[in-house]
C-alpha cells in the first residue's frame, strides 16, 4: 500500500533565508557570477579603447587629407575658398558630410610677405555607443600654408 508523502511542518515553518542556506556551501556557478560582475567594466574598457582609436584615426585622417587637399590646390594655382573646401570634402568623403565644417580664409600677400591660406576643419565625432556618450566630440584640425606666386586674394 502506497501512502502519499508526508510534508514536514518544520521545513515549511523555516524562514526563506534559512531555506536558501543550503546553497551556501555549493560552489557551482561561482565563475558565472564572477564573470557577471566583471563583464560590464570589461566591455566598457574594450569599447572605450576602440572608440578612442576611432577618434584618433579620424583626427589623423582629417589632418592628413586637409594638408594634401591644400597642397593640391596650391600646386594647381587655383587657390579659392570654394576650390579648397571642395577638395577637402572630396578627400573626406568617407566621413559624414553633415558633421563636417570647413572654414577657409585667404590672407593676401602684403609688403613682401607671402599670403597665407588658413584652413580649419571641424568634425563632430559621434561614438558608436551614443547611449554612453550622447554628445558629439569636436575634432579640430588647422592647416596654414604660405601662398607664393599665386593669383589668389
Amino acid at each position: 500500500m502506497n501512502r502519499p508523502p508526508v510534508h514536514d511542518r518544520r521545513h515549511r515553518a523555516r524562514p526563506a533565508w534559512l531555506r536558501l542556506s543550503r546553497f551556501a556551501g555549493d560552489r557551482a556557478g561561482t565563475s558565472a557570477v564572477e564573470f557577471a560582475i566583471i563583464a560590464l567594466p570589461l566591455m566598457v574598457a574594450i569599447t572605450g579603447t576602440i572608440e578612442t582609436g576611432r577618434a584618433f584615426w579620424t583626427w589623423s585622417l582629417i589632418g592628413h587629407e586637409s594638408e594634401n587637399a591644400v597642397r593640391r590646390v596650391i600646386i594647381a594655382d587655383a587657390v579659392t575658398p570654394g576650390a579648397v573646401e571642395s577638395d577637402i570634402r572630396t578627400a573626406l568623403a568617407r566621413l559624414t558630410q553633415s558633421d563636417l565644417a570647413i572654414d577657409v580664409a585667404i590672407t593676401p600677400a602684403s609688403a613682401g610677405a607671402p599670403g597665407t591660406l588658413n584652413v580649419d576643419v571641424v568634425f563632430s565625432f559621434r561614438t558608436a555607443l551614443s547611449f554612453v556618450w550622447p554628445t558629439p566630440i569636436a575634432i579640430t584640425q588647422s592647416v596654414q600654408y604660405p601662398i607664393v606666386n599665386s593669383t589668389a586674394g
